[in-house]
């Protein structure tokens, strides 16, 4: 999402682009994003959106990938989204098995 542009297919798009080559090759990687949204005013849902295609992207290419987020500046509705679509949760030393995140026998 940025300067009000946002389309799902060109983010999944973007991620099989990027990180097939390295699956292709056998080749080790990882993958660490900071997130920041812009503003808590723009519409939470495409953010749920966004949250969930990139943790389907990641579940169909199986690669490792690391989010940071400032807690302190989540919503608790945004929270919830980060919980559902994130299945560890890194909270200050202590690394936690999300529990609203589906088990693997719910994901498709």
């Amino acid at each position: 999402y940025s300067s009000g542009s946002y389309h799902p297919p060109a983010i999944h798009d973007y991620f099989n682009k990027t990180v097939q080559p390295y699956l292709e090759k056998g080749i080790s990687f990882r993958s660490w994003a900071h997130v920041e949204w812009s503003s808590m005013e723009d519409p939470l849902h495409l953010i749920e959106d966004f949250e969930k295609i990139v943790d389907d992207a990641v579940n169909q290419l199986s690669f490792p990938l690391i989010c940071a987020y400032k807690s302190e500046r989540m919503p608790e509705y945004l929270r919830n989204i980060l919980m559902e679509t994130h299945p560890y949760i890194l909270v200050e030393d202590d690394l936690i098995l999300s529990e609203q995140y589906p088990s693997s026998t719910d994901v498709k």
